[in-house]
């Protein structure tokens, strides 16, 4: 393994027993096209073959920044997980999630230079190639959906915060971004929000991910409105039915309901009054099946939120 530059965690205040797990991987793992910066937690709890959470930054931040700044790490030291996180080198933190080679299964671009870390980490820090999953937050979290888009067979389950639906930002150029989707003014059906998805990879016939989406009603950067066109894609891509949507209010706290739909496929978090979705490690941990203790089942008795219907109107 190779050590870590001198980002100096005693300045930022953080034991050296706890940092010495947090590593750069220097050494070359893939084309990497936009030079993504390479970054894995090795917990000494670590359980061989391991299992992998890919957690990624919004824009205007780091893999050292989300390495402090959410707690998978901290939980990786628990649960024995590997932890691997991705680092823009882009001027504003941002990832491509808009370009036709991050959009293309194997196509180039940061989709595949992420899948490249999974592939290093699977030949050389044992991690189990049937147990990886994403999250991200923002930026972070449009990559997550763009990689259980495009590599369903990668990915078994996706955490995205505050993201957008798998193509939303398409076209967006070089700044990776793009302001009509980011406000929530692209919007589509359900079957064309679909077609995207599986345009990635035509020839993919296996199972894809399950999904949960976490997003505050009064995000300042990405508008909740993509909440529900991501609702439409997945549902489209999942066969999931939207109408089927117990929902139990004030969970995980006040402000947010958990709302399953149509048996569990997609799950979905949203926050009233809230802007940015802070990460909740623990929910997601049992989303991914690395803790085992089940999500609560909204009792029948509460009233179905409402939701788009999966329909191509």
């Amino acid at each position: 393994m190779h050590p870590l530059r001198p980002v100096t965690f005693l300045a930022l205040g953080i034991s050296a027993v706890y940092a010495a797990g947090f590593r750069q991987i220097t050494e070359p793992f893939g084309p990497n096209r936009n030079n993504l910066s390479f970054y894995v937690y090795e917990p000494l709890s670590l359980k061989i073959p391991a299992k992998t959470v890919v957690a990624l930054h919004p824009c205007f931040s780091s893999a050292p920044d989300y390495f402090l700044n959410t707690l998978y790490s901290a939980s990786a030291d628990t649960y024995g997980y590997l932890v691997i996180y991705p680092s823009s080198t882009q001027p504003d933190g941002c990832f491509d999630v808009g370009s036709e080679l991050t959009l293309q299964h194997n196509g180039g671009s940061d989709s595949l230079s992420v899948v490249e870390m999974v592939r290093y980490a699977v030949e050389r820090l044992h991690a189990d190639p049937e147990h990886v999953y994403v999250t991200g937050t923002e930026s972070g979290g449009a990559l997550a959906g763009v990689l259980a888009g495009a590599y369903p067979d990668v990915f078994g389950a996706a955490a995205i915060y505050g993201g957008a639906p798998f193509g939303c930002f398409a076209g967006a150029g070089d700044d990776f971004w793009d302001a009509a989707c980011a406000a929530g003014q692209v919007t589509k059906s359900a079957d064309q929000w679909g077609d995207l998805v599986r345009a990635a990879y035509p020839a993919y016939t296996g199972a894809r991910p399950k999904i949960v989406l976490w997003h505050g009603t009064e995000d300042s950067r990405i508008s909740f409105a993509n909440y529900q066109q991501q609702l439409l894609q997945w549902s489209n891509v999942l066969g999931t039915d939207l109408s089927k949507n117990p929902t139990l209010n004030g969970y995980p706290r006040a402000n947010y309901s958990l709302t399953i739909f149509d048996g569990g496929s997609i799950v979905g978090y949203p926050a009233t009054g809230v802007d940015r979705v802070p990460v909740d490690v623990q929910d997601d941990l049992l989303w991914f099946g690395i803790a085992v203790h089940p999500l609560p089942v909204p009792p029948p008795s509460q009233t179905p939120a409402a939701g788009p219907q999966a329909t191509s109107s």
